[in-house]
């Protein structure tokens, strides 16, 4: 069975494109990231939303809003592991 609860437009609200502002402002945070955790994102990134490996870089692939949310994730896990 599916996921349950929230309406149908909630279900699918990691889709929603991001605004090009947006988008600036998750790869000014990533381009600002030490490169270890940087390589240790573009990982994870990769492995979740199954990115090739023939595909050099991901920062085209971040356009949607559920993108940001893992953005977000990872920034305070990686906060929580420096504090």
């Amino acid at each position: 069975m599916g996921r349950s609860g929230g309406r149908g437009g909630e279900q699918h609200s990691g889709l929603k494109p991001l605004s090009d502002e947006e988008i600036a402002t998750l790869h000014k945070f990533l381009g600002a990231m030490p490169q270890e955790a940087r390589k240790r994102f573009t990982i994870e990134f990769r492995h979740h939303f199954q990115v090739p490996r023939e595909v050099r870089t991901i920062k085209d692939r971040i356009t949607q809003r559920r993108h940001k949310d893992f953005i977000d994730v990872f920034e305070r896990e990686l906060a929580e592991k420096k504090g």
